[in-house]
């Protein structure tokens, strides 16, 4: 979930189950039907919260151009819904994750399960299956973001699927250090980098990585937007390290080895409509009159949000960076 309900890994020295229940299942507030989405949204009219979440996972589904040939390593999955639509929407072949809530990743693989019973149990009765994606509930973990370099990749190359292709949906921000994920993916990427040669001669590489998240806009901070933005970063956890410009962010990239960087600034579909959906959906309202704290944290996150667009403060993006070429060891 944005900022005070963020849905990844720990980046605090308290204790696991202190820590991961940060990350909880409090976005089920939100939600509408039987849905989990814990993001900011990329609003549309007439969109409620699921629909602008699953919305916001589209763009980024679409920024890596996610497709058959696709073996996904999703970091920070949340509650499943991603999970899921990854599944449904875009029959990738391969699928992994790693999300550090514990609450969370139980609930992600009993979902799973069920829709991979489902999808058994559509096979057996056509003669034909659709080549949905099965056993990827198995293959989903509880974990930190450093398990990307201490045998997560191990895992699932052991099963002859070589991660192509890296996702991290509004949550890279919470990381301990968005730089260090970088250098990890990059790690994870190198021995599946391929390239493509298509019928017009333009070549593509088959490893990318593709995020959506907050940087820090271009224009200069004054002593006291500096000073609230800290504040609102401190109580939210994530790192100060984390918040820096596009132009910075592409650097990293950069430097840890990623190029063909693309990006859009899709801030005016996030920021102010979370806020203005917020406080006009009588539904959300309702259910969050029981959850007084819950909901304190919601307007806060979403008043902060829209004073950081309107005062030039922060921006949302979606990014995508691949391995242009093969990778020598």
């Amino acid at each position: 979930m944005p900022i005070s309900y963020a849905h990844c890994m720990n980046n605090q020295p308290s204790t696991k189950n202190q820590t991961s229940e940060f990350y909880d299942l409090s976005e089920r507030l939100l939600n509408s039907g039987d849905a989990y989405w814990g993001n900011l949204g990329y609003w549309q009219a007439g969109d409620d919260y699921s629909t602008a979440c699953e919305g916001l996972a589209h763009q980024l589904a679409n920024a890596v151009n996610l497709n058959q040939d696709s073996r996904i390593l999703d970091v920070g999955f949340g509650c499943g819904d991603q999970l899921l639509l990854w599944l449904k929407d875009y029959n990738i072949q391969f699928l992994c994750g790693i999300n550090y809530s514990v609450s969370q990743t139980v609930l992600a693989k009993q979902r799973l399960k069920q829709f991979e019973l489902r999808q058994f149990e559509l096979s057996q009765s056509q003669a034909n299956t659709d080549g949905t994606n099965l056993g990827s509930s198995d293959n989903i973990f509880q974990g930190d973001v450093a398990d990307l370099k201490n045998g997560l990749a191990v895992v699932c190359s052991e099963a002859n699927n070589d991660i192509n292709t890296i996702l991290a949906l509004d949550c890279a921000y919470h990381f301990p250090s968005r730089k260090n994920f970088f250098d990890d993916s990059f790690k994870v990427l190198k021995s599946s980098a391929k390239t493509n040669q298509d019928n017009n001669g333009i070549k593509a590489s088959t490893a990318c990585i593709g995020l959506t998240d907050i940087v820090l806009a271009d224009a200069p901070l004054s002593w006291g937007r500096r000073m609230l933005l800290n504040i609102m970063l401190s109580a939210s956890r994530i790192p100060k390290d984390n918040i820096v410009t596009l132009a910075e962010y592409q650097g990293q990239l950069q430097q840890a080895g990623f190029d063909c960087i693309a990006s859009e600034d899709i801030s005016e579909f996030v920021f102010e409509p979370f806020g203005n959906w917020l406080k006009s959906s009588k539904d959300a309202v309702h259910k969050l009159r029981g959850h007084r704290s819950a909901g304190l944290k919601y307007r806060v996150t979403a008043a902060f949000l829209a004073w950081a667009y309107r005062n030039e403060v922060l921006r949302y993006i979606v990014i995508s960076a691949r391995i242009s070429s093969p990778v020598s060891e």
